[in-house]
């Protein structure tokens, strides 16, 4: 099975292998512009890594504080998304360039902190 790795350190997006498809859906980062002139790439400070499966992205928080764009940030009822942070105290910001509501109806954990199933919508993000 392949999976996707994303590595990015104060606003640098490296894809190291790719994959043709995720089984589950699941959030998609801001690559190269893709977000607005405005978004440089997936973090924007901070650094961070991500990897997926079938259903997971998994992101690996590096720093204490960090930025995020997504072009989505949709969960189904199979994904997964866990942020792996460096302590309880640690900040993810997520900035979601989608012109809908995000849709969170699988599981999310951060450091020690879960939502399972839950249905949620956020207003998008203006560039």
């Amino acid at each position: 099975m392949s999976s996707r790795l994303l590595a990015a350190g104060l606003g640098v997006l490296t894809v190291l292998a790719n994959r043709e498809s995720l089984s589950a859906e699941l959030p998609a980062p801001c690559i190269a512009g893709s977000c607005g002139p405005s978004v440089t790439g997936w973090v924007t400070s901070g650094a961070a890594t991500a990897t997926s499966t079938a259903d997971t992205l998994r992101i690996n928080q590096t720093t204490d504080r960090a930025v995020f764009n997504w072009s989505s940030f949709n969960v189904g009822a199979d994904g997964h998304v866990i942020f792996q942070q460096p302590d309880a105290s640690s900040i993810a910001l997520n900035r979601i360039h989608q012109s809908s509501a995000s849709r969170i109806f699988g599981t999310q954990t951060a450091s020690s902190i879960s939502s399972t199933r839950t249905a949620s919508s956020s207003a998008p993000a203006r560039a």
